[in-house]
């Protein structure tokens, strides 16, 4: 059964290139070529088929033992993969160079096995392969063990620091990602934790190597989202595109890195409300499909696609610009209709969605989008979204007049967001509201006068910066604008952000 899964997940993960070159170099290997009627036959496959295989490989004679040619075929691709790829990443570039100075070395000729070791050290500080280095100087000590010069003790001391270096940048990353998940830093206890990171002494000052200054400007990228202060952040997000591009053979290498940057300058571009640069920058995203990626990263590719389309949509909802805001939602549906995408990032879009169908008053599209996020598994949505999107289902309810269920569902988000306890205070206000007041309205004049009274509570707790945090989610004061002067969302949104502009 592993061998089965093996040679199936392998097979169905080769690109059409290494698919071309796995056939042009099985051509090279003398023998029977029965193997390639095994991997064309799996190749078509949806699923992994034994009796299928059987069936179809039943007239051809030298495939007696489906386990041995099965075992035979996973060796072959694997081999020709190790040749295709040798050249293609820096780090297969050196150890073929390693390779190639031993054979050197076995041969007795000393000026060609110096003349790899030379290349290897070269390549190794080009490109910042520090471990290739410290191997590089303890083979030249190996090879010339009557002339060490003491230069190369302090050229391996740099290199192990370096190496130490670049590890703790990636300690700090790490810790980083654990606190992604939080979002908007909304506790002390988070606070400290991110600034634990920030203070430590390796952020003291911008390091000098490409991989440090990535790790470097990542995290303060990271921690100025998490204080939701656009203009910082953008400002690392831009310095680490600018470090990506002044090294593009780095770049081909981690092109992961790449698609991240890019999507971190979308989300900054939304922020900065810059949506006509934040469309391009989508574009060059959606662009990035037609390359021959490795499967990692168009994994990568797919799930960041689904980020940028949510924030692409959040940006144009919020800016009031409702058509082109329908346009890219009619968009991101398709895409993930068609691709499927396995992803975490996933809830953020399909929440998105619900709210630009709310902004413009298309409750039962913007609750269906809204049931989707509520049926994952809580454990998969970010905190801040899990509390937001139960408030979210509770409006939707209401504008759809299901006063019967209204009841239960006020009770049942109050229990979860009160055990969660990581209410902003002006959800806490709204779901109050919902529980103890609105059931008490029985006509237009009342229920007029218990928005204005919600509406005067919501002001003032907006005060407070980190609450006002939370209208990034969703425009609460405009909805009940909207309620108390009976003209549209859609339309008071657009006159709000219009005035600001006019201000700016």
């Amino acid at each position: 059964m592993k061998l089965n899964k093996n040679l199936f997940g392998l097979i169905h993960t080769l690109s059409k290139t290494e698919k071309r070159y796995f056939k042009v170099y099985s051509k090279l290997h003398g023998g029977q070529k029965n193997y390639l009627k095994l991997f064309a036959i799996i190749d078509k496959q949806k699923k992994p088929d034994d009796r299928q295989l059987k069936k179809l490989l039943v007239e051809v004679p030298s495939i007696k033992n489906m386990h041995v040619a099965k075992k035979y075929l996973l060796k072959l691709i694997i081999k020709s993969m190790r040749s295709y790829h040798s050249d293609k990443t820096i780090e297969g570039k050196l150890n073929n160079l390693f390779i190639d100075m031993e054979f050197h070395r076995a041969k007795g000729l000393d000026e060609m096995r110096d003349e790899a070791l030379h290349k290897i050290k070269s390549l190794s500080k080009k490109y910042e392969q520090y471990e290739f280095g410290v191997k590089a100087l303890q083979k030249k000590w190996q090879y010339k063990l009557d002339k060490i010069e003491e230069d190369s003790f302090i050229e391996h001391q740099k290199l192990i620091e370096k190496i130490v270096l670049v590890g703790k940048f990636r300690h700090l990353i790490n810790l980083v990602n654990e606190l992604r998940s939080t979002g908007i830093i909304r506790d002390t206890k988070v606070k400290q934790r991110w600034e634990k990171i920030v203070r430590d002494p390796i952020m003291k000052k911008e390091p000098s190597g490409h991989i440090e200054k990535h790790y470097y400007h990542e995290i303060y990228m990271a921690y100025y989202i998490s204080k939701n202060n656009p203009e910082k952040s953008f400002f690392h997000t831009s310095a680490l595109l600018k470090n990506f591009e002044s090294h593009p053979e780095l770049s081909n290498q981690n092109r992961h890195h790449y698609l991240g940057i890019l999507v971190n300058l979308l989300i900054e571009q939304c922020k900065r409300k810059k949506l006509a640069d934040a469309k391009s920058t989508m574009m060059k995203l959606l662009q990035t499909q037609e390359l021959d990626l490795p499967v990692s990263d168009r994994k990568i590719l797919m799930r960041f696609i689904v980020l940028s389309y949510s924030n692409l949509l959040s940006g144009l909802t919020s800016s009031g610009l409702f058509d082109e805001g329908l346009q890219i939602a009619k968009h991101s549906i398709g895409f993930i209709t068609e691709k499927k995408p396995d992803t975490r990032f996933l809830p953020f879009l399909q929440f998105n969605l619900s709210i630009i169908y709310l902004y413009v008053g298309n409750y039962k599209e913007a609750l269906k989008w809204n049931v989707s996020v509520l049926e994952r598994p809580t454990h998969e949505l970010r905190s801040d979204i899990a509390a937001m999107v139960r408030i979210i289902n509770l409006i939707l309810h209401y504008e759809l007049d299901n006063s019967e269920l209204l009841p239960y569902l006020i009770r049942s988000a109050y229990r979860y967001l009160l055990k969660k306890g990581k209410l902003f205070r002006i959800e806490k206000c709204i779901l109050l509201f919902l529980r103890r007041e609105l059931h008490k309205t029985n006509n237009k004049t009342d229920v007029y006068f218990a928005f204005r009274k919600l509406k005067v509570q919501m002001i003032g707790i907006l005060k407070n910066k980190h609450e006002k945090n939370v209208l990034n989610y969703f425009d609460f004061v405009s909805w009940l604008d909207s309620k108390i002067h009976n003209r549209p969302l859609a339309e008071i949104v657009r006159e709000k952000f219009n005035q600001s502009e006019a201000i700016k």
